[in-house]
């Protein structure tokens, strides 16, 4: 198995260790921010530990070591010029995937600067309204709130506002960026896109439990989410208002922390993932309206 062949299995193997891992101990607690950091080690770790050489953890023997000097090479040319031939089609395949990926995440971009152009902007000290004409979901990028007035009440504007806010005090847009990156590289493993969007949902639940702590109505709040979640998302690398049905339904009913405790299920749950992961690692060869407010 060729290095390059071996750094996208063993990533992928990481991804899917550590999404496992959350599915099993983490998803249903509440320690919503605890989970973010544990999905940012978990996307971190996927590209750093196929890197990194472990091979003094599986030293072999030395009786073993002579015994593989002695192999003779049973190797015949055609089967090796097929074989690199083999190689080469899925080194460009995999790249060729990796490049596709990459320009849809730069149309987006492209997309957001369209969609920003010519459109009456609200400063304030920590963020900026950019009040648009389309409809589309309310969404944050960076330090600036996407919303279209026309499309809600005063009321549902503060709402809406006020989470996007949290998104930027928190800076998701770095982690959504992040998951991009992961289905950037690993586009083809099922597991990163799955991990993104738990990514993903687990920052929209981190922010709804820090808004409804200011004291908002936590019926009225879901009936917000509920009314805005039919627009459409133009850019999927953003933090929208979005409504996640069941898990959010559930949230809301209970609005209660799991008692268990948040920081040994993290530690078993990124310790179990990484020694895992490590275990999957082969010894290296020595060779290989609120606006009123705001000015302009």
């Amino acid at each position: 198995m060729t290095p390059l062949f071996s750094y996208f299995l063993q990533g992928s193997m990481v991804t899917a260790i550590f999404l496992l891992f959350y599915k099993l101990l983490l998803r249903r607690d509440t320690f919503f921010k605890w989970s973010r950091w544990y999905f940012i080690t978990a996307v971190v770790l996927s590209f750093i530990i196929p890197v990194i050489d472990l091979s003094f953890l599986l030293q072999s023997t030395a009786s073993e070591t002579t015994i593989i000097h002695f192999i003779p090479d049973l190797s015949f040319s055609n089967a090796t010029h097929s074989g690199s031939l083999w190689n080469d089609f899925l080194r460009s395949l995999f790249f060729a995937g990796m490049i596709m990926m990459f320009v849809r995440l730069m149309m987006q971009l492209k997309a957001l600067a369209v969609l920003r152009k010519n459109k009456i902007i609200y400063r304030q000290k920590e963020f900026c309204i950019v009040e648009l004409n389309e409809n589309v979901n309310p969404f944050s990028f960076f330090s600036e709130i996407y919303v279209n007035p026309g499309l809600h009440t005063e009321a549902e504007l503060e709402e809406i506002i006020r989470h996007e806010q949290f998104h930027i005090h928190q800076k998701h847009t770095f982690d959504i960026l992040l998951g991009e990156v992961l289905t950037i590289v690993f586009w083809f493993n099922p597991f990163a896109w799955l991990l993104k969007n738990e990514l993903k949902q687990n920052l929209e639940f981190l922010t709804d439990k820090l808004v409804l702590a200011t004291g908002i109505d936590a019926k009225h709040y879901q009936y917000n989410l509920l009314k805005v979640s039919g627009l459409q998302n133009n850019i999927a690398a953003a933090n929208h208002f979005h409504f996640f049905k069941t898990e959010k339904q559930n949230y809301y009913d209970e609005q209660k922390t799991n008692p268990s405790l948040p920081g040994s299920k993290i530690f078993a749950a990124g310790t179990g993932g990484s020694c895992a992961a490590d275990g999957f690692q082969q010894p290296q060869r020595n060779d290989a309206g609120i606006y009123k407010s705001c000015s302009n």
